[in-house]
């Protein structure tokens, strides 16, 4: 794996010891105000500023890469906290990048996270971090919302459409659509709850535990069904799967 690496620089606060946790965002296409949005919202965040955070930018995409840091190199000397940008010889896909970019970082708890992420909540982090102390096998996720304050990821589980009178397997989010507190009516309440799977969209986990496990499986490409593969062997051989 990094031998794909082509490009590896830092920017901003120096990575330290005190460095716990690694956020791995992989780049494709469309870049730019997903990475002024993230420094708005890391650089207010006071586990980014003190180090105890590294942020990860994994290039997937070659023809962004000259233009991603070039802007690095203007807007990210000076940022308040640690960033790391990698970029891969070639477009390898999510599960590979996500691969590549984990497997190159130095803490024991990673953070995957999609670049259209935003978190809203001041406190996410603090509680991603309080909940993986308590679950330390789990791979977990935060509730995700769309903009009107919907569901947009609450757990998912496999389904089945048919072609042809041919099953074929498929993402169930089964969630979707629902306003938040219908959704927190129907948990009566818990801080987090067991579901039969996950999107990659934001993943937390121990990356000795993700690497043990082989990581996602390239053989899904371009990208779709490597997070519900990876779901269903992480809740088999190792621990549970917990939305928060």
């Amino acid at each position: 794996w990094p031998s794909w690496i082509r490009q590896d620089h830092s920017f901003g606060l120096l990575n330290s010891a005190h460095t716990k946790t690694t956020i791995v965002i992989p780049l494709f296409r469309l870049w730019h105000d997903f990475m002024q949005g993230h420094v708005a919202s890391f650089s207010l965040n006071p586990a980014f500023t003190d180090g105890l955070v590294q942020v990860m930018y994994v290039i997937d995409d070659p023809s962004i890469e000259n233009d991603v840091f070039n802007w690095a190199r203007i807007h990210l000397q000076e940022c308040l906290y640690s960033t790391r940008i990698i970029s891969l010889s070639r477009n390898l896909g999510f599960g590979m990048a996500c691969n590549i970019g984990i497997s190159a970082s130095q803490t024991e708890r990673i953070v995957l996270m999609n670049s259209d992420v935003m978190p809203i909540d001041p406190g996410w982090f603090n509680e991603l971090n309080q909940c993986c102390k308590i679950n330390p096998n789990a791979l977990i996720s935060p509730l995700l919302l769309y903009e009107n304050n919907t569901v947009q990821h609450a757990g998912m589980c496999l389904g089945f459409s048919y072609s042809q009178s041919m099953p074929i397997p498929c993402n169930l989010h089964h969630m979707k659509g629902l306003a938040l507190n219908q959704l927190l009516k129907y948990f009566n309440g818990l801080d987090q709850w067991k579901v039969p799977a996950l999107s990659g969209a934001l993943l937390a986990f121990s990356r000795n535990l993700f690497l043990g496990s082989g990581g996602f499986d390239p053989i899904f490409g371009s990208g779709d069904f490597e997070d519900l593969d990876l779901s269903l062997r992480w809740k088999k051989n190792i621990g549970e799967l917990l939305i928060y």
